[in-house]
């Protein structure tokens, strides 16, 4: 199981952007859970041309860049077909911290 655990320290279009499991050949169920350290930050989670979060607003972060599994969830096992996985962060005031959990299906 997939695991992308990131701090993000400026806005970009795609905070996956050149990472290991960016692109997925199979479905998956996806857990995505993310913190800011400034409230009212957004974020938005495609894949390929299908948006299951847009603009999702962020909890404040409980600590540091800490994400807290239960508090900060976006999506939980959100069911998404294979593709190119996008994470766009339009704005980050301080830094923003997201886990991103990939659990492929059978």
């Amino acid at each position: 199981m997939p695991t992308i655990k990131r701090t993000v320290a400026a806005a970009t279009d795609d905070a996956l952007q050149g990472l290991k499991f960016k692109t997925q050949g199979a479905p998956a169920l996806v857990t995505l859970v993310a913190s800011s350290a400034t409230g009212g930050e957004t974020l938005s989670f495609s894949v390929g041309s299908n948006e299951f979060a847009s603009q999702a607003i962020m909890n404040i972060e409980v600590a540091s860049q800490t994400v807290d599994m239960q508090r900060d969830i976006i999506l939980q096992q959100e069911a998404v077909p294979p593709g190119e996985y996008f994470l766009a962060v339009p704005t980050v005031a301080a830094d923003m911290t997201f886990c991103l959990i990939i659990e492929p299906v059978n």
